[in-house]
C-alpha cells in the first residue's frame, strides 16, 4: 500500500474553499507552540532493517496505557517480500519474528488492545489471499480468514471479540468488510454504490463511545452503527483513503485529487469538503477533537511534512530530510506518536512525533 504525499516549501499561504456548506479556510505556514514540555519536533529513528534492503511501513499503532507501540509493513529480499513487524519498547524499535516470514507476505495495517492483545491485516501473493496475524503477548499466530482473492487494508478492535478489518475483494470488485467475533473471521456484506466500479476500503476507525465504526476508501464512506454498515455518501465523491475519529460526530478524512488535496469533515449529520489546491494530503491523525493533524506535499509522490489543523486552517509545517513517503500516522492524547513509510531510497523509516 503506497502512499500518495510528499513535501516541499517554506512559508506559503494558499486558500482552502470550502466545497459545502463550510466557512472558507486557508492554509497558513505558522508553527504552533508546544503542547507540552517536549519542543514540538520530528526526527528519523533508526530501524531494525538491513541499510542495503527496500521496503515500506504501512501501518503503525501505539499500545494502549503504554509508551509502546507496533509498526508493520513488508520488505523486498531476494526475490521475495517478507513482512515487517517491528515493536518499539525500551526506547527503542525492534524486529518480532512474524509466523509467515515467506514467500510474499504484505501486512497494511496493525492495531492494539493492550500489551497483549494486537491485530495486523494484510494479504499474501499480491492478494492471492487475505492475512490476519495475532499477538498474544508473547508471540505472532496467523489466523486464519475467509477464503477469497482480496487484500485487508485496515484493523480497528472494539474489544477482544470484536475486531473489524476492511480492503479489497478481488473476487467481486466490491468493499471488503471481515469481522472476527473471539472465535473466527468472517465476511460481511455492505452496500456496493457502484457495482461497474471496482471499489475498496483503506481504514477503519473506532468511534468514541458504544458500538460504532467509520470505514472510508476512495469514493466511499461507511458508518456502522445498531449492528449494520450504512453507506455515506460524501459530495464529489472524494478520493480519500485515511480517517480520524477524535469523538462521536466528529470524523476527518484526506486524501488526494489531481490538482491538491481533499479533506472531509463530518459534524455529525452530513460531510463538509474542502480542497486544497497544489497541497496533497496523505495521512490524517488526533491529538483530541480540536487537535488535527496531517502529512501534505506539494505533489502527489513528493516528499512529506506536517500539517496542524487550528481554526479551519491547515498549518504547514516542516519535517526531517530524506523522508520519502507516508503510509501511516499515529499519536496519542500527549501530543506524541510517530510517522512512517519508506525513505527517499526506498527503505522503511519511521519519524518520532515529539510534543506536537
Amino acid at each position: 500500500m503506497h502512499a500518495r504525499v510528499g513535501i516541499i516549501l517554506g512559508a506559503l499561504c494558499i486558500a482552502i474553499v470550502a466545497a459545502v456548506s463550510a466557512p472558507a479556510a486557508s492554509i497558513a505556514a505558522a508553527p504552533r507552540p508546544a503542547a507540552s514540555a517536549c519542543p514540538a519536533h520530528w526526527s528519523l529513528v533508526h530501524t531494525p532493517h538491513p541499510a542495503g534492503g527496500t521496503g515500506t511501513i504501512n501501518g503503525l499503532a501505539g499500545i494502549p496505557g503504554t509508551s509502546q507501540a507496533w509498526a508493520v509493513g513488508e520488505q523486498n529480499q531476494d526475490n521475495r517480500t517478507p513482512p515487517i513487524i517491528d515493536r518499539f519498547r525500551n526506547g527503542r524499535w525492534t524486529a518480532v519474528a512474524s509466523p509467515r516470514p515467506f514467500p510474499f507476505i504484505e501486512l497494511n495495517a496493525v492495531t492494539a488492545l493492550s500489551a497483549s492483545d494486537a491485530w495486523a491485516v494484510g494479504d499474501e501473493g499480491g492478494g492471492t489471499a487475505t492475512v490476519a496475524e495475532h499477538w498474544n503477548g508473547h508471540t505472532w499466530t496467523v489466523v486464519p480468514t475467509p477464503a477469497l482473492q482480496g487484500s485487508l487494508r485496515g484493523v480497528a478492535a472494539r474489544g477482544p471479540d470484536d475486531v473489524w478489518a476492511v480492503g479489497a475483494d478481488f473476487d467481486t470488485s466490491a468493499p471488503l468488510v471481515e469481522h472476527w467475533n473471539g472465535h473466527a473471521w468472517s465476511t460481511v456484506t455492505v452496500f456496493d454504490p457502484f457495482p461497474a466500479v471496482a471499489l475498496f476500503l483503506t481504514d477503519v476507525r473506532v468511534v468514541p463511545g458504544p458500538g460504532r465504526l467509520w470505514a472510508v476508501g476512495p469514493f466511499v464512506s461507511y458508518r456502522f452503527a445498531a449492528g449494520t454498515w450504512t453507506f455515506s455518501q460524501m459530495p464529489g465523491y472524494s478520493a480519500v483513503d485515511s480517517l480520524t475519529v477524535p469523538a462521536a460526530g466528529q470524523v476527518w478524512a484526506v486524501g488526494a485529487s489531481g490538482t491538491g488535496g481533499i479533506t472531509e469533515h463530518f459534524t455529525g449529520t452530513a460531510w463538509h469538503r474542502f480542497f486544497t489546491k497544489g497541497v496533497y494530503l496523505s495521512q490524517v491523525a488526533s491529538v483530541n477533537p480540536s487537535d488535527i493533524w496531517a502529512t501534505w506535499s506539494t505533489e502527489i509522490a513528493g516528499t512529506p511534512r506536517f500539517a496542524h489543523l487550528v481554526g479551519g486552517r491547515w498549518h504547514l509545517l516542516g519535517g526531517p530530510s530524506g523522508f520519502g513517503f507516508t503510509d501511516a500516522l499515529s499519536l496519542d492524547d500527549t501530543g506524541s506518536g510517530w510517522a512512517a513509510g519508506a525513505s527517499t531510497a526506498s527503505q522503511p523509516q519511521i519519524v518520532r512525533l515529539c510534543g506536537l
